[in-house]
């Protein structure tokens, strides 16, 4: 077996791979033979057949095609009563058990000084609960407000999209946490690929990054369909019966889990697939666009886009191209059936380069990868029909990426704080900030704001201030 297996990598030129081979032991042996056994040259080959690196003269080509979003809807400008409608056809389709939710939660916290799943970070939010614990408190309220009297209370199935480096870790924690009320029959985790580095796009030689150990990193947020599919997920939402999945990534702190709102306007719109969107918050900011090319929505990176189209404006003076993308999505059952089962070998692969420190000319030291990623939003082009809702930044997005300035841990505790103090004040309740900005209501009471005026309405709060279930008991 162990002869075989290394003439299939002497075949694909990476018997450099076994050179350190007979200076292992027993178990790092075992150990290594594992790691080699997942890797999949059917993959890396349909990798390294389709990606060619994008000329200058390709992005021209590409920046002339593109096209804005026609026509996209505002929450900002909706009336109240549009409003509700959408909520209330959203939240029919939760009460008939059809929608759920998936978490791309596979990534470390690394950048934060957080070598931990970010799920399971406390932002240190008077509560002190972690992300995961504020996003189960919305799928609870949510799913007693689905409640109709005397029928069972639905269920939002939560399915947990892993890594390599993050999977025990997040099923331990769940467990240690009694899976914060949702019942494990609920919760599903299930693991993304991962593909390994290379030195060069000219050599596509495997890097070790000691003598027993490949390179490996996870294969992108696109990588989910892969997983949906390998996992057993597809089949497990089949049998459930959903319709619609939403899809979000596990750091934004203001993520409205399954938001009925935006599953309504999905429903209403017909679409096969949807995405929430922001405001740029200026023309060069470095983000993803939402963009029409050939009549099919794509995501444009900030770098392919260039400056001309990025600062183009219409007759009211606003950007053209102004749909910040914020991997927040909504599939339909039989969409995301169709792209596992068919047009999942359509995706392409994006080169990335990250510096590692791996073995190289027998000494371990830091040097740059070639790593291959697909991203999530890679099928919008195959959805026939396709929904674009705006949303404000301030109210659904602030994700938490780095240790300090933007996108910090900082920032979101202000951004939590900002919304819900707003939502205090607009249900005739005041604030006394003198000694603190920080406030938080538990989705538990609200998820959106709905009934707060009973809670609040003439009553000052000084912070820091949590408004859970006991505080209004005890009030």
């Amino acid at each position: 077996m162990e002869q075989d297996l290394k003439q299939k990598f002497i075949n694909h030129s990476q018997q450099h791979l076994f050179d350190f081979f007979n200076e292992l032991n027993e178990e790092e042996k075992k150990n290594f033979i594992s790691q080699l056994k997942q890797i999949d040259f059917e993959e890396i080959d349909r990798i390294f057949e389709t990606f060619s690196e994008n000329t200058q003269k390709n992005i021209q080509s590409l920046q002339n095609l593109l096209e804005p979003i026609p026509n996209i809807e505002k929450v900002s400008t909706m009336s109240l009563k549009r409003q509700q409608d959408l909520f209330d056809l959203g939240l029919k389709a939760i009460q008939k058990g059809e929608v759920c939710c998936i978490a791309l939660a596979g990534g470390q916290g690394t950048r934060l000084g957080f070598d931990h799943p970010k799920g399971t970070l406390n932002i240190e939010m008077p509560s002190q609960k972690s992300l995961f614990e504020m996003q189960a408190e919305q799928l609870l309220k949510l799913q007693s407000m689905a409640k109709k009297e005397e029928a069972k209370t639905p269920t939002i199935p939560w399915y947990i999209l892993t890594s390599d480096s993050t999977h025990e870790e997040t099923v331990k924690f769940f467990e240690e946490n009694s899976h914060f009320g949702i019942g494990k029959e609920n919760i599903t985790f299930f693991e993304q690929g991962k593909l390994p580095g290379f030195n060069s796009l000219e050599e596509k030689k495997i890097i070790l990054t000691n003598k027993g150990e490949i390179s490996f990193s996870p294969n992108g947020n696109g990588g989910i369909y892969k997983a949906i599919k390998d996992s057993g997920v597809l089949e497990k939402m089949s049998r459930k019966n959903i319709k619609y999945i939403h899809v979000y990534s596990v750091d934004n702190c203001l993520i409205k889990m399954a938001d009925p709102v935006f599953t309504g306007y999905c429903i209403e719109e017909k679409a096969e697939c949807g995405a929430k969107v922001v405001a740029k918050l200026h023309a060069n900011e470095r983000v993803g666009v939402l963009c029409n090319k050939e009549e099919h929505v794509h995501v444009i990176e900030y770098s392919e886009i260039g400056k001309e189209k990025s600062e183009m404006k219409d007759k009211n003076g606003d950007l053209l191209f102004n749909s910040a993308n914020i991997c927040n999505h909504l599939f339909t059952f039989d969409f995301l059936k169709k792209i596992c089962l068919d047009y999942y070998s359509k995706m392409p692969y994006h080169k990335v380069q990250r510096m590692v420190n791996g073995l190289k000319d027998g000494i371990i030291q830091p040097f740059i990868a070639i790593k291959f990623e697909q991203f999530i939003f890679d099928v919008f082009p195959f959805a026939k029909s396709f929904a674009v809702l705006q949303v404000e930044r301030e109210n659904e997005f602030s994700p938490i990426k780095n240790k300090t300035g933007n996108d910090s841990i900082e920032t979101a505790k202000i951004a939590i704080s900002s919304l819900n103090t707003k939502l205090v004040q607009q249900a005739g309740g005041f604030i006394d900030s003198s000694n603190s900005n920080l406030f938080e209501i538990s989705p538990l009471v609200s998820y959106n704001g709905e009934n707060l005026q009973n809670f609040v309405k003439g009553k000052t709060f000084k912070l820091p201030f949590y408004l859970n279930l006991d505080a209004i008991q005890q009030n």
